[in-house]
Protein backbone atom coordinates (compact mmCIF):
# COMPACT_ATOMS: atom_id res chain seq x y z
CA UNK A 1 0.00 0.00 0.00
CA UNK A 2 1.39 3.40 -0.87
CA UNK A 3 1.61 6.57 1.13
CA UNK A 4 -1.58 7.95 -0.42
CA UNK A 5 -3.54 4.84 0.67
CA UNK A 6 -2.34 5.12 4.26
CA UNK A 7 -3.30 8.76 4.35
CA UNK A 8 -6.78 7.97 3.04
CA UNK A 9 -7.28 5.28 5.70
CA UNK A 10 -6.08 7.62 8.43
CA UNK A 11 -8.47 10.32 7.21
CA UNK A 12 -11.35 7.82 7.19
CA UNK A 13 -10.50 6.65 10.68
CA UNK A 14 -10.41 10.23 11.99
CA UNK A 15 -13.71 10.98 10.32
CA UNK A 16 -15.31 7.90 11.84
CA UNK A 17 -13.99 8.77 15.32
CA UNK A 18 -15.28 12.31 15.00
CA UNK A 19 -18.71 11.06 13.93
CA UNK A 20 -18.71 8.60 16.84
CA UNK A 21 -17.78 11.37 19.32
CA UNK A 22 -20.45 13.61 17.85
CA UNK A 23 -23.05 10.84 18.10
CA UNK A 24 -22.12 10.11 21.72
CA UNK A 25 -22.34 13.81 22.55
CA UNK A 26 -25.78 14.12 20.97
CA UNK A 27 -26.92 10.91 22.73
CA UNK A 28 -25.77 12.26 26.10
CA UNK A 29 -27.61 15.53 25.43
CA UNK A 30 -30.80 13.67 24.48
CA UNK A 31 -30.54 11.46 27.58
CA UNK A 32 -30.01 14.48 29.81
CA UNK A 33 -33.05 16.20 28.30
CA UNK A 34 -35.32 13.15 28.71
CA UNK A 35 -34.13 11.71 32.05
CA UNK A 36 -35.31 14.67 34.06
CA UNK A 37 -39.05 14.52 33.04
CA UNK A 38 -39.11 10.71 33.26
CA UNK A 39 -37.71 10.69 36.79
CA UNK A 40 -40.12 13.43 37.80
CA UNK A 41 -43.02 11.56 36.23
CA UNK A 42 -42.03 8.35 37.99
CA UNK A 43 -41.72 10.19 41.31
CA UNK A 44 -45.19 11.70 40.84
CA UNK A 45 -46.60 8.27 40.03
CA UNK A 46 -44.94 6.73 43.11
CA UNK A 47 -46.38 9.49 45.30
CA UNK A 48 -49.84 9.00 43.79
CA UNK A 49 -49.65 5.22 44.33
CA UNK A 50 -48.54 5.73 47.95
CA UNK A 51 -51.44 8.11 48.62
CA UNK A 52 -53.86 5.66 47.00
CA UNK A 53 -52.53 2.81 49.16
CA UNK A 54 -52.89 4.89 52.32
CA UNK A 55 -56.44 5.86 51.36
CA UNK A 56 -57.27 2.23 50.53
CA UNK A 57 -55.94 1.02 53.89
CA UNK A 58 -58.04 3.60 55.71
CA UNK A 59 -61.13 2.56 53.79
CA UNK A 60 -60.46 -1.13 54.57
CA UNK A 61 -60.01 -0.31 58.27
CA UNK A 62 -63.31 1.61 58.31
CA UNK A 63 -65.09 -1.26 56.53
CA UNK A 64 -63.69 -3.83 58.97
CA UNK A 65 -64.67 -1.67 61.95
CA UNK A 66 -68.22 -1.31 60.59
CA UNK A 67 -68.45 -5.09 60.05
CA UNK A 68 -67.19 -5.73 63.59
CA UNK A 69 -69.80 -3.34 65.00
CA UNK A 70 -72.58 -5.03 63.02
CA UNK A 71 -71.37 -8.53 64.00
CA UNK A 72 -71.05 -7.50 67.67
CA UNK A 73 -74.59 -6.12 67.67
CA UNK A 74 -75.96 -9.29 66.07
CA UNK A 75 -74.01 -11.46 68.53
CA UNK A 76 -75.40 -9.48 71.47
CA UNK A 77 -78.93 -9.94 70.12
CA UNK A 78 -78.39 -13.70 69.72
CA UNK A 79 -76.94 -13.97 73.24
CA UNK A 80 -79.89 -12.06 74.70
CA UNK A 81 -82.29 -14.30 72.79
CA UNK A 82 -80.69 -17.55 73.94
CA UNK A 83 -80.57 -16.34 77.54
CA UNK A 84 -84.25 -15.44 77.45
CA UNK A 85 -85.38 -18.77 75.96
CA UNK A 86 -85.45 -21.70 78.47
CA UNK A 87 -83.29 -24.64 77.43
CA UNK A 88 -84.92 -27.99 76.69
CA UNK A 89 -83.40 -31.43 76.60
CA UNK A 90 -84.54 -33.88 73.93
CA UNK A 91 -87.35 -36.12 75.12
CA UNK A 92 -86.03 -39.61 75.87
CA UNK A 93 -87.96 -42.55 74.43
CA UNK A 94 -87.70 -46.27 74.95
CA UNK A 95 -85.41 -47.89 72.39
CA UNK A 96 -87.18 -50.33 70.09
CA UNK A 97 -85.49 -53.13 68.13
CA UNK A 98 -85.60 -52.98 64.32
CA UNK A 99 -86.00 -49.21 64.41
CA UNK A 100 -83.82 -46.28 63.32
CA UNK A 101 -82.68 -43.72 65.86
CA UNK A 102 -81.56 -40.41 64.40
CA UNK A 103 -78.50 -38.42 65.40
CA UNK A 104 -78.69 -36.66 68.82
CA UNK A 105 -81.87 -38.51 69.85
CA UNK A 106 -81.91 -39.90 73.41
CA UNK A 107 -83.28 -43.34 74.27
CA UNK A 108 -83.60 -45.57 77.35
CA UNK A 109 -82.26 -49.12 77.13
CA UNK A 110 -81.44 -51.70 79.80
CA UNK A 111 -81.75 -49.14 82.59
CA UNK A 112 -79.31 -46.68 81.00
CA UNK A 113 -79.69 -43.48 78.95
CA UNK A 114 -78.03 -43.34 75.50
CA UNK A 115 -77.62 -40.66 72.84
CA UNK A 116 -77.09 -41.50 69.17
CA UNK A 117 -73.87 -40.17 67.59
CA UNK A 118 -75.39 -40.64 64.11
CA UNK A 119 -78.39 -42.19 62.40
CA UNK A 120 -78.24 -45.82 63.46
CA UNK A 121 -80.19 -49.03 63.83
CA UNK A 122 -77.59 -50.63 66.12
CA UNK A 123 -78.39 -51.64 69.69
CA UNK A 124 -77.34 -49.03 72.29
CA UNK A 125 -73.86 -49.86 73.53
CA UNK A 126 -72.10 -49.95 70.17
CA UNK A 127 -69.79 -47.24 68.77
CA UNK A 128 -72.84 -45.45 67.31
CA UNK A 129 -73.93 -44.48 70.83
CA UNK A 130 -72.62 -42.52 73.79
CA UNK A 131 -73.78 -43.33 77.33
CA UNK A 132 -75.36 -40.34 79.06
CA UNK A 133 -76.30 -42.06 82.33
CA UNK A 134 -75.47 -45.64 83.27
CA UNK A 135 -77.80 -47.88 85.28
CA UNK A 136 -76.89 -48.06 88.97
CA UNK A 137 -76.99 -50.97 91.39
CA UNK A 138 -79.16 -51.44 94.45
CA UNK A 139 -77.32 -50.30 97.55
CA UNK A 140 -76.73 -52.66 100.49
CA UNK A 141 -78.42 -51.47 103.66
CA UNK A 142 -77.42 -52.67 107.15
CA UNK A 143 -80.14 -54.59 109.01
CA UNK A 144 -80.64 -54.28 112.76
CA UNK A 145 -81.19 -57.75 114.32
CA UNK A 146 -81.34 -56.84 118.02
CA UNK A 147 -79.53 -58.78 120.78
CA UNK A 148 -77.25 -61.61 119.68
CA UNK A 149 -78.88 -65.05 119.76
CA UNK A 150 -76.73 -68.13 119.27
CA UNK A 151 -79.71 -69.99 117.75
CA UNK A 152 -80.13 -67.44 114.94
CA UNK A 153 -78.23 -67.17 111.67
CA UNK A 154 -76.72 -63.81 110.74
CA UNK A 155 -75.60 -62.47 107.38
CA UNK A 156 -73.45 -59.69 105.90
CA UNK A 157 -74.19 -56.18 107.30
CA UNK A 158 -76.42 -57.47 110.12
CA UNK A 159 -76.15 -55.34 113.28
CA UNK A 160 -76.47 -56.98 116.70
CA UNK A 161 -76.01 -56.03 120.35
CA UNK A 162 -73.66 -58.27 122.33
CA UNK A 163 -72.23 -57.80 125.79
CA UNK A 164 -73.24 -54.13 125.87
CA UNK A 165 -71.61 -53.33 122.50
CA UNK A 166 -72.84 -53.02 118.90
CA UNK A 167 -71.37 -55.15 116.09
CA UNK A 168 -71.69 -55.13 112.29
CA UNK A 169 -71.21 -58.41 110.37
CA UNK A 170 -68.29 -58.00 107.93
CA UNK A 171 -68.27 -61.45 106.35
CA UNK A 172 -70.66 -62.31 103.52
CA UNK A 173 -71.13 -65.80 104.94
CA UNK A 174 -72.24 -66.76 108.45
CA UNK A 175 -70.07 -64.59 110.73
CA UNK A 176 -70.56 -66.75 113.86
CA UNK A 177 -70.06 -65.46 117.38
CA UNK A 178 -69.04 -61.76 117.56
CA UNK A 179 -65.29 -61.75 116.93
CA UNK A 180 -63.14 -61.55 113.80
CA UNK A 181 -66.15 -61.71 111.48
CA UNK A 182 -67.70 -58.65 113.10
CA UNK A 183 -66.86 -54.94 113.17
CA UNK A 184 -67.21 -53.20 116.53
CA UNK A 185 -69.45 -50.16 116.10
CA UNK A 186 -70.05 -49.01 119.67
CA UNK A 187 -68.66 -50.14 123.01
CA UNK A 188 -70.42 -49.97 126.37
CA UNK A 189 -69.25 -46.99 128.40
CA UNK A 190 -67.59 -47.05 131.78
CA UNK A 191 -69.59 -46.90 134.96
CA UNK A 192 -69.92 -43.31 136.08
CA UNK A 193 -69.24 -42.01 139.61
CA UNK A 194 -71.87 -42.75 142.25
CA UNK A 195 -74.22 -39.92 143.00
CA UNK A 196 -75.23 -38.63 146.41
CA UNK A 197 -77.45 -40.86 148.51
CA UNK A 198 -81.01 -39.66 148.45
CA UNK A 199 -83.64 -39.82 151.19
CA UNK A 200 -85.07 -43.24 151.98
CA UNK A 201 -88.54 -43.81 150.60
CA UNK A 202 -91.45 -45.58 152.26
CA UNK A 203 -91.48 -49.31 152.35
CA UNK A 204 -93.47 -50.82 149.55
CA UNK A 205 -95.95 -53.67 149.61
CA UNK A 206 -94.71 -57.22 149.24
CA UNK A 207 -94.95 -58.31 145.65
CA UNK A 208 -95.84 -61.64 144.07
CA UNK A 209 -93.27 -64.39 143.94
CA UNK A 210 -91.07 -64.01 140.90
CA UNK A 211 -90.04 -66.58 138.34
CA UNK A 212 -87.02 -68.75 138.82
CA UNK A 213 -83.75 -67.39 137.50
CA UNK A 214 -82.74 -68.62 134.02
CA UNK A 215 -80.36 -71.53 133.88
CA UNK A 216 -77.71 -72.49 131.37
CA UNK A 217 -79.10 -74.93 128.84
CA UNK A 218 -76.16 -75.16 126.42
CA UNK A 219 -72.76 -73.83 125.53
CA UNK A 220 -71.35 -72.49 122.23
CA UNK A 221 -67.62 -72.98 121.88
CA UNK A 222 -65.49 -70.45 119.99
CA UNK A 223 -62.28 -72.48 119.66
CA UNK A 224 -60.55 -69.84 117.56
CA UNK A 225 -60.91 -67.12 120.20
CA UNK A 226 -60.88 -69.52 123.19
CA UNK A 227 -64.34 -68.51 124.35
CA UNK A 228 -67.38 -70.36 125.63
CA UNK A 229 -70.75 -68.60 125.29
CA UNK A 230 -73.61 -69.92 127.50
CA UNK A 231 -77.19 -69.99 126.25
CA UNK A 232 -79.78 -69.48 128.99
CA UNK A 233 -83.21 -70.98 129.32
CA UNK A 234 -84.84 -67.64 128.40
CA UNK A 235 -83.08 -67.67 125.01
CA UNK A 236 -80.37 -65.11 125.80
Amino acid sequence: MGTIGRDVLAECKRAIEEQQRSFETKLAEQKERHDGPIEASLARERDAIGEAQIQLREEVKRAIAELCDVFGAQLAEQKEYFLSVPGKLPVAKLWQPDSVTYEAQVVCHDGALWQACKDTAQTPGSSDWVCVARAGRDALTPKIRGAYDAHKTYAHLDIIEYDGAGYLARLRGVPGIPGDGWQLMSRSGRRGPAGERGPQGRKGERGARGEDAPTIVSWTLDQKNYRAVPTLSNGT
